[in-house]
């Protein structure tokens, strides 16, 4: 949690109710799985437009995220981290979502990854499934390479979920 209240709510009545991470920092390298998503660097950085940047900020959100959720000893449950990357990343990728921009798909497909790890709460199950299922749909064929890694750890394979 970051931002001018952070003191005023962790003083409050209801400050033990918030989680905090043991490293709100950790090294990308705590995440097995993180070389899957520094190969997209190679793509976001192959210009320098808004766009990329933009992408490139989303992307390495996801993967600090993902490395505080495989720290041993994490302070903070799977579930807070993957509901706060969404409020995490500028406003210009979600309309760059929104918009079906090829690399804000594909960051978002891998934000899959970590979806998949809430399918075992009902109201979540199969999320992570169809919002993947939906960026492979909005992706021309040349971009379903660079989701390859999410489709398999999701188990979506050949059009089915």
């Amino acid at each position: 949690m970051h931002g001018y209240a952070e003191t005023w709510l962790s003083n409050g009545p209801l400050g033990f109710c918030l989680e905090k991470p043991l490293d709100e920092n950790p090294d990308f390298s705590q995440n097995p799985d993180d070389s899957y998503l520094a190969q997209l660097l190679y793509l976001l950085l192959a210009d320098s437009s808004e766009d990329s940047n933009l992408c490139c900020a989303a992307l390495n959100s996801l993967r600090r995220l993902l490395a505080m959720a495989a720290t041993p000893g994490q302070t903070i449950t799977i579930k807070t981290l993957t509901y706060s990357w969404p409020v995490q990343v500028p406003q210009k990728y979600i309309t760059l979502i929104s918009e079906r921009k090829p690399k804000a798909l594909i960051v978002l497909a891998h934000y899959c990854v970590m979806l998949k790890m809430l399918d075992s709460f009902w109201f979540m199950e199969g999320c992570a499934a169809r919002i993947l299922e939906q960026c492979r749909q909005n992706l021309e064929s040349q971009w379903h390479r660079y989701i390859e890694w999410p489709l398999s750890v999701v188990g979506i394979y050949d059009g089915a979920i």
